[in-house]
């Protein structure tokens, strides 16, 4: 019996080693600093949280979404490191704004600290990953951003290379009232047919209001519904235990749009592409002179 209970000891003592090895096991190495498994989990807890920038595009769901993090974290580790050699700084009060930027996303403090205990993360923690994200991003607009730029004659060529992709969407200008009480809906059609929607909507301004969308920002009841109606005319109708009235004073076709319409968007386009050009680039060159073994599996 003293022998099976030693034999048990001895296991659980066993098993516990390897898993405490397994928690701390090394998956990479970047110019000898080391990466863990808990230091892969903590960041894709910081993704989460989205204290790593652009880590809102980013997930750890399932092993191969790991890997690609783990990619992120190696570059992550060389550009942080390129910024400590440099001896950038970092202010206290930089840090405790952004951990008040991320507090305030929560609908309370409770809740975020509940999401903190949830992820394994502490205040410590969390402040030290965005003391990183700061000198990470000061280095990165020094060599990455300030070699990026988008002239006007860049914007124009790539406007007249895709004009057709410039096209406005189906535009519905439409007045509607939405209430649990048909009786409201029907008087709101019957001053509308009497008098006009204008009239309708000084007498039931509370109810009626007037908006402007197309058809994907809609409910697809009430697109089906404005599709099959001429401009001037309503429809009531009963959904989800609500009616409805819906007045449909104009469609706005499509339309090619002009290059003072499009000219923030492509400018935002050539900006992004060039970016991850210039990034590339230079985590390349990072890269080559940095000694980096990845031992994921």
């Amino acid at each position: 019996m003293k022998n099976f209970i030693c034999a048990v000891i001895i296991c659980l003592l066993f098993c516990s080693v390897i898993w405490a090895k397994d928690i701390a096991k090394i998956i990479a190495k970047v110019n000898k600093e080391i990466i863990t498994s808990k230091d892969l989990e903590d960041y894709c807890q910081a993704l989460s949280l989205r204290v790593v920038e652009g880590g809102e595009n980013i997930s750890c769901s399932n092993e191969q979404l790991k890997k690609e993090a783990l990619q992120r974290l190696i570059e992550d580790k060389l550009i942080l490191q390129d910024a400590k050699r440099e001896k950038r700084e970092v202010s206290n009060s930089q840090i405790e704004g952004k951990l008040d930027q991320i507090i305030s996303s929560y609908p309370s403090r409770e809740e975020f600290e509940q999401a903190m205990t949830e992820k394994g993360l502490t205040i410590t923690l969390l402040k030290e990953k965005i003391k990183d994200q700061y000198y990470m991003q000061d280095i990165i607009e020094e060599y990455v951003k300030s070699f990026v730029s988008v002239s006007p004659q860049e914007i124009s060529n790539y406007y007249i290379k895709n004009q057709k992709g410039f096209i406005s969407p189906l535009i519905y200008i439409f007045y509607v009232a939405k209430s649990k009480d048909n009786v409201l809906i029907e008087d709101i059609a019957r001053v509308t047919k009497e008098k006009g929607v204008i009239v309708a909507l000084k007498e039931y301004d509370n109810v009626l209001m007037k908006l402007e969308s197309s058809k994907e920002e809609l409910k697809p009841q009430i697109a089906e519904i404005l599709e099959k109606l001429d401009e001037g005319k309503f429809k009531t109708e009963k959904m989800e235990n609500m009616f409805y009235f819906i007045y449909l004073e104009k469609k706005d076709n499509p339309h090619p749009l002009a290059l003072e319409e499009v000219k923030e968007q492509i400018y935002y386009l050539l900006w992004q592409e060039k970016f991850r050009e210039r990034f590339r680039k230079w985590i390349g060159q990072l890269k080559e002179k940095s000694t980096i073994e990845n031992y994921y599996e």
